[in-house]
């Protein structure tokens, strides 16, 4: 009697799953014979067979990594820190400063969008997580990467909570250091050197500062879905300089004056007409809203005072500008 001991195709296919698991290797971790997050899927068995034989990730790390994959609510990713010396003082700073957004190199500036991918590689599978950082020393000689774990809802990537992720610190915008989970070293043979963990990393994210920053993508969806977060897409030291630009341009071309008188009918009536340049009256209209005019202006000179006067004499000479001569509209 002939016996059929796979009723269905997908019996074969678990059974050489088990087996192709089962295999041993003998550079560390192997994604096949460990990994608990490993689609059934040919394309992933085989890439998964090429990373195990290619440099070297320890059991612990390699375990340690794969269960980052284990919450579907989160997404993995990493930054390759090409170009840059990484010494114990360059890691602190960015576990406690956070990673600047504005590409791969961890310095200079911004182009003015919120995207995690400018300077983070995202995954959604571990075996690409893997060969990706034995790979990392390819990208400007890369020393190592820091590994970042975001909610995907923060993201916009999928549907639930949407919180900002990011900061302003010396006009850079930066990813917030709870979203860091560790930097690895690598070198030029795929050698991944043992993790060393943020202490400032956080699981549980309690974002409700009107002064950070959202990803853009999670701001479309926000406005897809009818929420609306335009009193915290920006921070307040975002709309004090948007607020200091428009006042100095204005004092330059008509005077203290009408400056100061621009500001006034601003905070009493949230009328922008009296600034000169119609993008910054737009930006005024859109970025500082009524009733966080004050608030701003006294975040960004330091005043607790709800005196206007004072208020707006203290904004005044901080702007410090060269007298000129005065102009009313």
């Amino acid at each position: 009697m002939k016996i059929n001991f796979f009723k269905k195709s997908k019996d074969l296919s678990k059974l050489r799953s088990k087996l192709v698991k089962e295999i041993g290797y003998e550079h560390g971790y192997s994604i096949l014979r460990s990994s608990k997050t490993l689609r059934e899927h040919e394309y992933m068995f085989s890439l998964s067979k090429e990373y195990d034989n290619y440099g070297y990730m320890s059991q612990e790390l390699g375990e340690e990594l794969d269960s980052l994959f284990l919450d579907d609510n989160y997404i993995v990713g990493i930054h390759r820190t090409g170009y840059t010396y990484m010494d114990d003082a360059t890691i602190e700073k960015i576990f406690n400063e956070g990673l600047i957004n504005n590409g791969h190199i961890m310095s200079g500036g911004m182009d003015g969008t919120q995207d995690i991918q400018k300077t983070v590689s995202l995954f959604y599978d571990f075996p690409i997580l893997n060969g990706q950082l034995k790979a990392a020393h390819g990208y400007k000689g890369s020393e190592g990467c820091i590994v970042v774990k975001i909610p995907k809802s923060y993201l916009g990537k999928e549907d639930g909570e949407i919180k900002p992720i990011y900061y302003k610190k010396d006009s850079n915008i930066r990813l917030l250091p709870e979203f860091i989970y560790g930097y690895i070293p690598t070198d030029k043979n795929g050698m991944l050197g043992e993790i060393i963990r943020n202490p400032n990393y956080k699981d549980v994210h309690n974002l409700d500062n009107a002064n950070l920053l959202y990803e853009d993508s999670a701001l479309i969806k926000a406005r897809k879905n009818g929420i609306n977060l335009n009193s915290e897409q920006i921070g307040l030291d975002v709309k004090y300089e948007i607020l200091a630009k428009a006042y100095i341009e204005t004092y330059k071309r008509y005077g203290k004056r009408q400056a100061e008188f621009a500001l006034l009918e601003l905070i009493n009536k949230n009328d922008t007409q009296y600034f000169t340049g119609q993008l910054n009256r737009d930006n005024l209209r859109k970025y500082v809203c009524y009733g966080d005019i004050i608030k701003t202006i006294c975040f960004g000179i330091n005043v607790d005072s709800k005196d206007v006067n004072s208020i707006i004499t203290n904004f005044c000479n901080q702007m410090n500008i060269v007298d000129t001569n005065e102009k009313i509209i």
